[in-house]
């Protein structure tokens, strides 16, 4: 009963949500074993259990702002190490987060009168120097067309450590290229048995490219989707893909390999439209309850 007296005080002091009284019951559980109680004399629970005195020098505030330590040589991302995220309680089921302070890289970040232009050239030109691959010559597109890749393939094999690496590095840039969603999930799917590197040829020719959103009134929501049929040859499943623009700027995209085995083209739609009108109503309810208005379709 103390703890829990204890939890709604603190979070009502600091007018912190509900889904957070884990986290509360932690800390005042870990203060309550460093305090003196009245059952054992002249030491803390803490010091009772493993003979050492405990030291709460390191405590601050409940509800203070923190900030995340990112080392010096992993501070190459556009977002700030010390940027502060503010909980937002508008929606019921789940909390927004607003990232209040997002640093302006050159290069990176460009304010225009007409809207904001994103990109991440220095992270990728700093991926293709880690790979080896800052001479190699740049191409236009992530992907062949119609590519279909197995593992018995003949093509030259890689370091598969290297290929994970690289295939984690490359999953930071769709943020920003959403054109390479597809290409990147195709390639991880040999992570065993890699062969290919194509993506870093397609990264070289896109390192000024970006997403661009535009600063205007019109805020209809249109979507995209398509799919393909069987197109792993492997476990015969196919791709689906859907992307959202709010306006004229890409707000959602994906591309993923369907869980199930379709087995007609109609089939595979259907399972794609599915995953579609859900996203659909998730990005609506989400736009509702940010402008408290209806959206059009």
């Amino acid at each position: 009963r103390t703890i829990m007296d204890m939890v709604r005080c603190m979070l009502k002091a600091k007018q912190m949500p509900k889904e957070f009284c884990v986290k509360v019951v932690t800390i005042i559980v870990y203060i309550l074993n460093r305090c003196p109680t009245k059952s054992i004399r002249d030491m803390t629970p803490e010091k009772a259990w493993s003979g050492r005195r405990s030291s709460i020098r390191h405590l601050k505030n409940f509800g203070c702002i923190a900030y995340a330590h990112v080392p010096n040589q992993l501070r190459k991302e556009t977002f700030y190490e010390k940027g502060v995220w503010d909980w937002s309680p508008k929606s019921q089921k789940e909390k927004m987060m607003i990232f209040n302070n997002y640093e302006e890289s050159k290069g990176q970040l460009d304010l225009q009168d007409d809207g904001i232009f994103i990109s991440k050239k220095k992270y990728a030109w700093d991926i293709l120097k880690k790979f080896k691959m800052e001479n190699s010559n740049p191409i236009s597109t992530p992907v062949e067309e119609k590519l279909k890749l197995t593992r018995k393939s003949e093509d030259k094999k890689v370091d598969a450590t290297q290929y994970k690496s690289l295939i984690g590095s490359l999953r930071y840039l769709t943020a920003t290229r959403p054109n390479t969603v597809f290409g990147l999930g195709l390639l991880s799917r040999f992570m065993e048995e890699p062969s290919k590197r194509i993506l870093c040829y397609y990264t070289k020719g896109t390192l000024i490219k970006g997403n661009f959103y535009a600063s205007n009134n019109d805020v209809k929501l249109v979507g995209y989707i398509d799919n393909d049929w069987v197109g792993d040859v492997e476990t015969r499943k196919s791709t689906s893909g859907y992307t959202f623009h709010l306006g004229t700027s890409t707000i959602s995209w994906s591309s993923k390999k369907q869980m199930i085995i379709a087995l007609s083209t109609v089939e595979a739609k259907y399972i794609q439209t599915t995953s579609y009108a859900t996203q659909t109503l998730c990005l609506r309810r989400i736009l509702e309850v940010i402008s408290k208005v209806e959206y059009s379709y």
